[in-house]
Order: structure tokens, then sequence, then C-alpha cells
């Protein structure tokens, strides 16, 4: 896999010191457990036994010391008392009594492999049926060699993103935080993009500030904003107010990357003539739309930059990308 380095800076002033970024060998390696399928024979014949009834149709497969652990489901799982495999008790790891369902592992050495059973039941349902039974059962465990390779990265919802490759290493340098799902679709509140340009760039605390309106947040939130602000990036919405939840546009997202480009990496316009490049950029922005639009940081479609729309999290990827980029490269 292609591994790009994103570097992040401390700025005071012009002065940078690079920090060691995250390399894909210093990333928390993510396995997943892979579901595999499962039969229930009769004790000694190929034959489903009645307790395939009682069970769904995979099992969870996750690597353990010496082998693998299982986790097999019950769908009818209040009906069991006992469940051992070649001899030995089972784990009970889940009990949901409202759905019925019980949870068990056990250890295997190999998939897919055959494992001996017993499983003792109590079945009982009044005015249906009642019964008794222990359950002598061959369990089948995979139809299949399996392999488990460390994931990169834990987002489940990024493999149709346009912007994968740069989500994953946002991720990588940890200015993204590892969660289930990135929304690469969503829109980005202001305290969440000060957040991402505070982990990049690790602006001066000032420690204090006149917003009133962001005690509330986490403690890292609240030094991003007073950075940012302090180093002139990022504008408070009034004097004192920050209005951290309000949504980000394209207009503001252009405004402050290219605040951070100038006031903290002297940055000097390059383009001369900058209306004209989008039909729909005509306000303050029109300069750091044409920069940003130069650079590469960001682009349009079909002539228009659409700077009322809100930013989504994938574009923002881009535009943190891109701008880390191209600041990596000034002296």
């Amino acid at each position: 896999m292609k591994t790009t380095t994103i570097a992040k800076w401390s700025v005071a002033a012009f002065a940078l010191t690079a920090f060691t970024p995250v390399l894909a060998t210093d990333v928390q390696a993510q396995i997943e457990a892979q579901q595999v399928p499962v039969q229930v024979f009769k004790d000694g014949t190929t034959e489903l036994s009645q307790m395939a009834n009682y069970t769904e149709k995979t099992v969870s497969v996750s690597p353990a010391t010496n082998g693998y652990t299982v986790t097999m489901t019950f769908n009818q799982g209040g009906f069991v008392n006992d469940f051992d495999v070649n001899g030995t008790d089972t784990l009970l790891v889940e009990h949901n009594t409202e759905s019925n369902i019980k949870k068990y592992t056990f250890h295997v050495a190999e998939v897919p492999t055959t494992v001996t059973a017993v499983v003792d039941l109590t079945v009982n349902v009044p005015g249906v049926i009642s019964y008794e039974k222990v359950y002598d059962v061959q369990i089948k465990v995979g139809d299949k060699a399996i392999s488990f390779e460390p994931k990169e990265y834990p987002f489940t919802d990024i493999e149709n993103a346009s912007q994968k490759e740069a989500i994953i290493e946002l991720y990588k340098a940890d200015i993204f935080k590892g969660a289930e799902k990135f929304n690469p679709a969503n829109s980005l509140k202001r305290q969440q993009f000060a957040l991402m340009l505070q982990r990049a760039y690790t602006f001066t605390d000032p420690v204090t500030t006149s917003f009133t309106d962001i005690g509330t947040y986490a403690e890292e939130t609240q030094i991003a904003i007073r950075s940012l602000n302090h180093a002139g990036v990022i504008n408070g919405k009034t004097a004192t107010t920050f209005a951290p939840n309000d949504e980000v546009t394209r207009k503001q997202a252009a405004l402050m990357i290219y605040r951070l480009l100038k006031n903290q990496f002297g940055y000097v316009d390059q383009v001369s003539n900058p209306q004209g490049k989008f039909s729909d950029v005509t306000g303050e922005e029109t300069q750091a739309v044409a920069e940003l639009n130069h650079l590469g940081i960001m682009t349009g479609f079909e002539g228009k930059f659409n700077p009322g729309q809100k930013l989504t999290r994938n574009q923002m990827a881009k535009v943190l990308k891109q701008t880390i980029a191209y600041t990596d490269n000034v002296k």
C-alpha cells in the first residue's frame, strides 16, 4: 500500500518544528472477526441434527493463542442448560433475555475443523412443546482455510469514499481518531474543523479567550479554538461567540485555510486575476478560493465552487491532506 508521509507542525510565528509522523507500522492493528459457516450433525453421521434449528448458520471466528476463538450463537438460547465442546465447558459470553439469544465461545486449533459437542436442552413452550434432552453432536466450523490480516483503519464506511486514501493517511497521523464509522457524507462543525487543524499544526494556546460559548467542550477542543483564533486562522461569529456547533461551509473553509497559509506560512498570492474562475464566487472569499484552487487544495465542479454548500467530512479530508502536503514543503 502506498503510504503518504504527513508531518505535523508546531507553529510559533514562522519558526517551524517538524513532528514525527505516525507511520503505518505505528498504528495499532485492527483485526476483525470473520463469519464462517457452521453445521451441526447428529453424532457419528453427516445428517443434520435437530440442534441446527437452535443455532445461527454462521459462527464468529477470531485469532487467539495457538488457534482461534469461536463464538457460537444459539437463537433459542434460553433453552440451553449446558454446552460442552471436546469435553470442556464453553464460556457463556452473552445472554439476552429479551431476544432469548445466548452466545458461547470455545477454542479450536484450526479452521476448518469438526468438534464433538454435548448440548443439554430444556424446551418448554406452554401449550406447544415441552421436553428435556441431551444432544451429542458434531459441529463443523468453516468450510475452508481462513487468514487474518491486520486492518490499517477502523472505519467501515469509507470503501467507496472518493477521499479514502486521504482519510486513512490522516487517521495514521492521529488527526482523525478511530471510530467504527467516519461518516464521509456528513457535514462538519466549526469546533470539529478547529480540532483537526490543531492536531495537524499544534498552534500555541493563549490560554485565555473572549469566547463565552466554548466552556462546555472537551479541553482539547477548547485549546484548538483558542489557538486557531489566536493564530488568526478562525474568527469568531462575534467578539464573544465562536458558534462551535455551526456547520462549516465551503466558503468558510476556504477562508480559514487561506488565513492559515497567509498568517502562519507567509504565503504570497499567486493568482493575479481571481475573478471569473467560478461563476458563483464574488464575495470576500474570491481571492482565497482562487489561491486554494491554484494550489489544488480546493476545487470546483462545472465552473462552480458552491461556496454556501456545507463542507463534508470527505471533502475536509482532501482539504487537510492537500494543505499539509503544501505546508510540508514550505521552507
